[in-house]
């Protein structure tokens, strides 16, 4: 048996902030974080291999790691992602912007559920016009193809899960996500209202502007969406989905579910760990305010588990600020099926990056993996699952290959085998940028104002 050999960096206490070359970037750590890398030196992806001898790089001492598959990395927190070949995925035509999607693999058909904003608007207009489209493919890559609509505007983040115990076995599938769908099917063709966070966005030149009303709460409770959430159950992926009406999972912006013990046809991990409390958990909130919650069912009660943001490492006490400029937001939680940990990836943003809005393609911050072995203690690992670089397969060589920078990847969701509860393939919304890698330092937000978004599905390296 072969073994691939990670080096995991443990860097010691090298003054307050001390800064490390992982996986091509450069990061800078505080000593808490290079505390918590010692505690957890895989991020719970791997085993240490303790008969090898530690060993020195520039007077840094180090550790090896045999990574569970699909991780790499000098602590097995970055996704070993694969090239992706185009067109795949779902919303790269003219004029249709989609933003993240949740797939089910029923009956040899790949089945996606996708956020899609209408009447031919971008995603600046995200709310109110997002509405919620089913989509299909022969392959997991796709390209998908429009089936028909789930739910109305507005309508938007849907997670999708199987449900297990014996009470909930006439629904079979919950849909999680933001918004109440109520309105109109789409938007009229042109009519692109927005609402929620473009105010800011279009108007925010500085760092503090746009903290000052991501931090108000009177400005979130009356232009943003997404404080509620909303479930819809259904027999099977064709629907038809109907409101949990008695839903007691309020408050819960951009809710990640899992289900413990899934059913057997469900594309999550299925694993047998004992001391893990058996229902459904799920993960709330953004920006530095996100729990995880349980329920023995999806009808409640539910109850908080832990606070998983902020982390005490993120704080730079080298400034006057109280506040982080890290930002975690559109989590995508799973346990894992060979140890029984809690994984959470985010996208995450800095807003003191590339003022104003944390975005310049090349080296944005981009996402976040943090981990538990019991849902109550959390740890970062120290880079990035996922980055703005894509590689891409050449069309005339299947051996070649390029890299697109793109200016953001943001609504990361996880896709596991159904046999063999693998880890394959990650979903993300992604958001090109016109002159990317070389403009604008706001090209996020600029792409936002056109129709450059689409939602990608990447293979991972899981063999």
């Amino acid at each position: 048996m072969v073994f691939r050999l990670q080096i995991v960096y443990i860097l010691g206490a090298l003054g307050f902030l001390s800064t490390s070359f992982v996986d091509g970037h450069y990061t800078k750590f505080s000593n808490d974080v290079l505390q918590a890398a010692q505690q957890n030196p895989c991020s719970l992806n791997g085993d240490l291999v303790e008969e090898l001898p530690p060993f020195s790089v520039h007077g840094v001492e180090g550790n090896h790691c045999i990574c569970d598959k699909p991780w790499k990395g000098v602590d097995c927190g970055i996704l070993d992602v694969l090239p992706v070949s185009f067109p795949q995925g779902y919303g790269m035509l003219p004029n249709k912007t989609t933003w993240g999607a949740s797939l089910l693999h029923v009956s040899n058909q790949f089945h996606l559920f996708v956020s899609s904003i209408t009447g031919d608007c971008s995603l600046r207009s995200w709310h109110p016009n997002s509405r919620i489209e089913h989509a299909v493919a022969d392959t997991i890559t796709g390209p998908y193809q429009f089936h028909d609509m789930v739910l109305p505007t507005f309508s938007h983040n849907p997670k999708v899960v199987a449900l297990s115990s014996k009470k909930e076995e006439d629904t079979r599938l919950a849909m999680f996500h933001i918004g109440d769908a109520m309105g109109p099917d789409k938007a009229k063709k042109g009519d692109c209202k927005k609402k929620s966070i473009t105010p800011f966005l279009d108007t925010a030149t500085t760092i503090n502007s746009r903290t000052l009303l991501d931090n108000d709460q009177t400005f979130q409770q009356e232009t943003v969406v997404g404080k509620s959430s909303s479930i819809h159950l259904a027999t099977s992926v064709h629907g038809p989905w109907t409101p949990l009406l008695n839903n007691t999972l309020i408050g819960c912006n951009n809710p990640a579910p899992f289900v413990h013990h899934p059913t057997a046809d469900n594309n999550e991990p299925q694993q047998d760990d004992s001391s893990i409390e058996p229902g459904i958990y799920v993960v709330c909130g953004r920006a530095n305010h996100s729990t995880l919650m349980h329920a023995q069912d999806i009808w409640g009660p539910w109850k908080t588990v832990s606070q998983i943001t902020p982390f005490p490492e993120d704080d730079d006490t080298s400034t006057t600020s109280t506040t982080s400029s890290l930002h975690y937001e559109d989590p995508s939680l799973y346990i894992d099926p060979k140890r029984g940990a809690f994984h959470v990836i985010y996208h995450l943003y800095d807003t003191q990056e590339n003022p104003p809005h944390g975005h310049d393609c090349v080296q944005s911050t981009v996402s976040a993996h943090v981990f538990s072995s019991d849902g109550i203690h959390w740890y970062k690992s120290l880079g990035q699952p996922y980055t703005t670089q894509i590689p891409v397969e050449d069309n005339d060589s299947a051996t070649t290959t390029t890299t697109i920078t793109v200016a953001t990847r943001e609504r990361p969701s996880l896709v596991f085998d159904p046999t063999t509860k693998a880890l394959t393939h990650l979903i993300t919304a992604v958001c090109s940028a016109e002159n990317c890698p070389d403009g604008p330092p706001q090209g996020c937000v600029n792409c936002k104002y056109d129709h450059w978004d689409y939602t990608l599905v990447q293979p991972l390296n899981h063999v």
